[in-house]
């Protein structure tokens, strides 16, 4: 197909040989109680160009539907958005099947994917050609999953939810997540405090917090640090001392305290 409509039937394209798509669309389609979707694909399906799109299936699969006994390549700039199921966003639904990357993807719409069984969805990878490089050309139709690279290929993943308990000595204080697939290291990450001997120049002279990995793992940085005196003086204070002596600097998370 490179040109042309497909519309206002009640199915698009059911394919059991071979179809290729280089233009043209199939749009506006309703499909009903099992009848085709925008294209079933029971043979070899190749697109690089063209459109599927706005077609609406009631007890059936709205856009591109992979069945087990066919292949999906795809590159180029395709354009699968807008298909829906019962209502519900449904543009390339895989049962018991995968898509294969050919070449380049180009498109500026990120294609929905839904499976029977989520997992990998891409498969024939190379390290020239990864399906990886284009996670971006892609999105998940499941709110409960996100798109994620696997190796080389793309799946569909349940997002992780962090389950962090806490516990501190000395200047760090250690977050430790217990909820399965957690992908930090060694399940933890850390928060530090340091501070250095200044000489008194009437100036304040506080502490700093190491918080990079912590923040990157979704945490919250404490916004306050306590100061104290460690000479004998009156201080205790959330602003940094200016007057010369010893003093401790500390924050707490989640009950568990960090000093230097």
């Amino acid at each position: 197909m490179t040109g042309g409509k497909i519309i206002g039937n009640n199915g698009g394209v059911n394919n059991g040989g071979t179809f290729t798509m280089t233009g043209g669309s199939i749009t506006g389609n309703t499909p009903k109680n099992g009848q085709y979707s925008g294209v079933t694909n029971a043979g070899t399906f190749t697109m690089t160009g063209g459109s599927i799109t706005n077609n609406t299936a009631t007890n059936a699969i709205g856009g591109v539907y992979g069945t087990q006994f066919g292949t999906f390549n795809i590159s180029g700039n395709p354009t699968i958005t807008g298909n829906t199921s019962n209502g519900a966003a449904d543009n390339v639904h895989l049962y018991n099947s995968q898509i294969t990357i050919i070449g380049a993807m180009t498109n500026t719409r990120p294609i929905g994917v839904k499976m029977s069984t989520p997992g990998v969805f891409t498969t024939g990878s190379t390290d020239a050609l990864k399906a990886s490089d284009y996670i971006g050309k892609f999105t998940s139709d499941d709110a409960a999953y996100s798109v994620v690279a696997a190796g080389n290929e793309l799946k569909l993943e349940i997002p992780h939810t962090h389950s962090f308990t806490y516990s501190a000595n000395g200047a760090t204080i250690t977050a430790t997540c217990s909820a399965e697939g957690c992908d930090l290291t060694d399940n933890k990450v850390t928060l530090s405090i340091s501070a250095s001997d200044a000489t008194y120049d009437g100036n304040t002279h506080g502490a700093e917090l190491d918080s990079t990995a912590w923040k990157a793992a979704g945490l919250t940085v404490p916004t306050v640090i306590h100061y104290a005196n460690r000479d004998g003086a009156t201080y205790d204070s959330e602003t940094a001392p200016t007057n010369a002596g010893k003093y401790t600097a500390s924050i707490t998370v989640d009950g568990k305290t960090a000093s230097v």
